[in-house]
């Protein structure tokens, strides 16, 4: 079946939507087994390199439709759905948000904003189908979302191995000189000009400070973005909801664990993070 469709993709233009059923996928009609050939056959034609990919599609209504989807470029949303609920005399707002992406920054204020505009008190932020991505962007996201009281307060630590910490010895040791090799780039993937580093003209990521505490940056704490409030949030999860998105979860439960109510499956579960 189909989990979902990603607007403005070519499937969302063709008129494919969550819930349909995939009876024939590029001429092969067995695909109801959990077979390991079956898996990576569906695998490789639905992700894989080949420019289109024919779909026969059960729909609910019990019609079916054959189609022929074509490999493009899109620009990708990933606030998949927003609506509010009138739920008796409150209003109870709602968000599909699939991917912590940094070009989503500045939507998810919009919708956050229109949230507040028409009077919700409640959340429900659906992260169901959301694997991660941008520390940064939940970051924006958290301070959206999160009481103005909590302003100043730890929102997180990032911890780092004690190699790690100890990485000019390291480098020195050569146990971690790697790092060294590592450029640092800005946000536009530009190498970050580093006049006094001692590596010289350009920083890498030998140079980066990973001691727990806030001097070295890796101290997040709450800066409220906006005006909204929310009495309570709830979100929705499976077990893909990862990295990012259990970031999230667990700034606002660390400050008002009352009023945050996780609703699905047992999360993924990723301790850990990557450069």
């Amino acid at each position: 079946r189909i989990k979902y469709v990603s607007p403005n993709s070519p499937a969302d233009k063709l008129g494919l939507k969550r819930g349909y059923r995939i009876t024939n996928l590029n001429g092969t009609t067995s695909l109801s087994t959990a077979l390991p050939t079956t898996l990576d056959f569906v695998s490789n034609a639905i992700f894989g390199n080949a420019a289109s990919v024919s779909l026969t599609v059960l729909k609910p209504d019990g019609s079916s439709q054959a189609l022929v989807v074509s490999r493009a470029s899109y620009a990708n949303n990933p606030i998949f759905s927003t609506k509010v609920f009138s739920v008796g005399a409150k209003k109870v707002a709602y968000i599909m948000y699939n991917s912590f992406t940094t070009n989503s920054r500045d939507a998810l204020a919009t919708e956050i904003g229109k949230f507040q505009s028409a009077g919700a008190t409640e959340l429900i932020v659906d992260l169901r189908y959301n694997g991660g991505g941008s520390v940064a962007t939940s970051d924006v996201f958290t301070n959206l979302i999160a009481p103005a009281a909590f302003n100043g307060q730890m929102m997180y630590t990032t911890f780092w191995t004690k190699k790690m910490q100890d990485i000019i010895l390291s480098i020195q040791n050569r146990r971690a000189s790697i790092l060294a090799n590592q450029p640092l780039l800005d946000a536009n993937g530009k190498l970050e000009i580093f006049p006094g580093g001692v590596n010289g003209k350009y920083a890498t990521y030998a140079d980066i400070d990973y001691r727990p505490t806030q001097e070295a940056g890796n101290v997040e704490l709450f800066n409220k973005i906006g005006s909204a409030e929310f009495k309570k949030i709830y979100f929705l999860v499976l077990g893909g909801t990862a990295s990012a998105s259990e970031l999230l979860i667990n700034n606002l439960k660390g400050v008002m664990p009352a009023d945050v109510k996780i609703i699905g499956r047992q999360t993924y579960g990723k301790p850990v993070g990557f450069f």
